[in-house]
């Protein structure tokens, strides 16, 4: 089940996990009507006799995250948790609470309709099994927690003031599960230990984003005059300073919110290319025994590129090629050679070393096309797609550096034809050279 959760961090369509994980799309302002607003108008005229701040969305608001909570409280007490039971086992019930999706009851306290009675089983469900203290029992929960976890997005807009009060059941249901989550991992530490590396990358990711996105969450649902953790007004007797004081928290933490969302989106990325690195080097290993076989048919062979000798574990026959050339090259010039042996040296060991480097890269770009393959599929859900770009950005940084590399070696061969030959050197061999006539100059005044 672990294994699912890296492979299927895409958003899923589960009983128990909220649709809070996807961005904000911007809503394209239409014209308000005479209808709606007087209904906007009525509204802010009812918050304000309530709110010194009082606007269309403060009632909404606080309703929103009431109604909310209750549903959460039903699912507790129709599933018959105690304090007891919750002891028996060190559950957190407040924990508890956060991770049921809580339904509606009727005047006689049962499910108000089919879907309240579908979301009170799947409720009662993972209660009762969590409550067991069997981790098999909690496991497949725990799975679909943490890939809830994981799959959430930021961006700056999901706290603009418009946004949250549109959306507030939403991020209500999302800032209490990010809080809550820290108490579920401790809880089960067996559990969370043993996940992959880069599911434990993406939880760490959204936990260091976790208590500024939940501040902030508090601070512009305060600038509507209502306190997001009890869904309760501010009324006239809350100080016009300390309302004033929550609008300057609202408006400071949007900028320091805006820098976590990247940040963030920073570290999901990088988690992905570590995960990519890791997948790298499987495919290099399957590559590997293709070339070593390739070596030893050409030894059997008496190939000449088998003198050539390369520290790479993907040795490029390109490479092999062209430094064979060069060694023909100085053995047909002796006379040149002698005359210049200790520059020409120099640039030879460093042309190898190009090479060699060259032929690793070769190998990793072969093999992170291996990655882009597996991963590039129809219908990728977000791990396929996330690993296939993290794979894309490595092969770009690769293909920079061969053919940062191939220019380099290009360069230093142009100066051993110089030498060697009396060819005239390249523009950019030109300046390479100097990095060797400095270091002649240098060893000399030694």
């Amino acid at each position: 089940m672990q294994q699912n959760i890296q492979m299927n961090v895409q958003q899923q369509t589960v009983t128990q996990t909220a649709a809070v994980t996807q961005p904000p799309v911007q809503e394209q302002r239409v014209r308000e009507s005479w209808k709606q607003r007087r209904e906007r108008q009525n509204k802010i005229k009812k918050a304000r006799k309530v709110c010194p701040v009082g606007n269309e969305y403060t009632l909404d608001i606080s309703r929103e995250i009431k109604e909310q909570e209750k549903q959460r409280v039903n699912a507790i007490d129709l599933g018959g948790v105690t304090a007891e039971r919750a002891m028996a086992v060190g559950a957190d019930m407040r924990m508890l609470k956060v991770f049921c999706n809580g339904f509606n009851v009727n005047q006689l306290g049962l499910p108000a309709t089919q879907q309240d009675q579908d979301r009170m089983n799947a409720d009662t469900q993972f209660l009762n099994d969590y409550l067991s203290g069997d981790q098999e029992r909690r496991r497949p929960h725990l799975d679909r927690i943490t890939q809830e976890i994981i799959s959430m997005e930021f961006t700056p807009e999901m706290l603009t003031p418009e946004y949250a009060a549109k959306n507030v059941a939403k991020l209500d249901l999302m800032t209490n599960r990010m809080m809550y989550f820290e108490n579920m991992m401790i809880e089960n530490r067996w559990y969370f230990d043993s996940l992959p590396q880069l599911t434990k990358d993406l939880i760490a990711a959204n936990s260091r984003i976790t208590g500024i996105f939940c501040q902030q969450y508090l601070n512009v649902l305060g600038t509507h005059g209502v306190n997001g953790n009890l869904g309760s007004i501010y009324g006239y007797d809350y100080s016009e300073d300390s309302l004033e004081s929550i609008r300057i928290n609202a408006e400071m933490g949007a900028e320091i919110f805006n820098e976590s969302v990247s940040t963030f989106k920073r570290s999901v990325a990088e988690a992905y290319e570590r995960e990519a690195e890791r997948k790298l080097e499987e495919y290099k290993a399957r590559l590997e025994p293709g070339y070593r076989t390739v070596e030893e048919e050409m030894e059997s062979q008496n190939d000449p590129l088998a003198q050539v000798k390369l520290q790479s574990k993907t040795p490029s026959i390109y490479a092999k090629e062209v430094i064979l050339k060069v060694r023909e090259m100085i053995e047909q010039n002796p006379e040149q050679y002698r005359q210049n042996k200790e520059l020409i040296d120099k640039v030879y060991s460093e042309y190898y070393k190009c090479l060699d480097l060259i032929s690793d890269l070769s190998g990793e770009l072969l093999a992170l096309q291996q990655g882009v393959d597996e991963y590039n599929v129809r219908q990728a859900n977000r791990y396929q797609t996330a690993m296939t770009k993290a794979f894309n950005r490595m092969q770009d940084r690769n293909k920079a550096r061969y053919q940062l590399m191939l220019a380099r070696a290009e360069a230093l061969r142009s100066i051993m034809d110089h030498y060697l030959k009396g060819d005239e050197m390249t523009a950019t061999a030109t300046e390479v050279h100097k990095e060797f006539v400095t270091q002649q100059g240098a060893q000399q005044n030694t």
